[in-house]
Formats: C-alpha cells, structure tokens, sequence
C-alpha cells in the first residue's frame, strides 16, 4: 500500500524532458539568476515580476516580467517561491520573455554552465607570439656566433 501510494506521487511530478543544460541553454533566448518578487494572474498567462540577481544570456534587464502558460512548480510539484533564487531559461515571444516549469533550473548549475573558459584564443595567439620572439632571439644569436667562431678561426 506504501510503495503504490509512493508511486501515485511520483507519477504526479513534474515530467521534463532530459536534455543536458548546456543544451537548453544554447536553445534559450534569455537566462539569468533571479528571484520572483511578484507572481498575478493575467488573461492568458501567470505573470512573474523578478529581480535579476545575474544576467547569463539575451535581453535581461535588473528587473524582468516572465510569462507561463501555467503557474511555475519545482521539480517536486511545489510552487515557486517568492525571494528565491531561480535560474531561469526563457524564449522570446515578440518582445516578451516566456517559460516553463522545465525551464527552471538550480541558479548554480546555471553559472557554472555558462561560465566557460573564456579567452583561450587569446592566450594561444600570446604563446605564439611568445614562441617566436625566442625562436628568433635564438636564431639571431645563433647566428652571431657561428659569424664570430668564422672570424676568430681565420
């Protein structure tokens, strides 16, 4: 009876897709960290106010409105709290930001992702550089001293 009613839970949760972070951030117009400050019901959406604690991706201000079809829920089937941090993956809808319960994220997993390693190009082109101003110091002296063993030795 316990492990039935466990089940019937479960099957109650929310239901996401598995697609990898990275990916559904790629496929997102707008990300950041944030926190619900205001949650209304408009005609045809639940409307969310939030504070943008961190822009990671697209047209984020300090203050965002976030549109959903539905009100947002947690993994777990709970509703989103007021003063929270979020991480929040949306798409643009004309000019307004849209998502869904599976576009919520742990705010952390969300910087992580999106703080790759930056300025590796840079830092090759440097170490070439680098590489050939030794390379040509050596060169150079080099060939300062088979001309001076050439002079010395006649």
């Amino acid at each position: 009876m316990a492990a039935s009613l466990l089940l019937a839970q479960n099957a109650w949760a929310l239901a996401c897709p598995n697609v990898p972070l990275e990916e559904r951030l790629e496929d997102a117009d707008a990300a950041f960290v944030g926190r619900v400050t205001e949650r209304r019901v408009a005609a045809d959406a639940v409307v969310y106010r939030m504070l943008v604690d961190q822009p990671v991706k697209g047209p984020v201000g300090r203050e965002v409105e976030v549109r959903s079809g539905e009100p947002l829920v947690d993994d777990l089937d709970e509703p989103v709290v007021l003063d929270e941090a979020l991480g929040v993956l949306a798409r643009l809808e004309g000019a307004r930001l849209v998502t869904e319960s599976c576009l919520l994220t742990d705010p952390g997993a969300l910087l992580s992702t999106s703080d790759e390693v930056r300025g590796n190009g840079i830092k090759v082109v440097v170490g070439l550089g680098l590489l050939a101003l030794v390379l040509a110091y050596s060169v150079r002296r080099l060939r300062a001293r088979q001309r001076q063993l050439a002079q010395g030795g006649s």
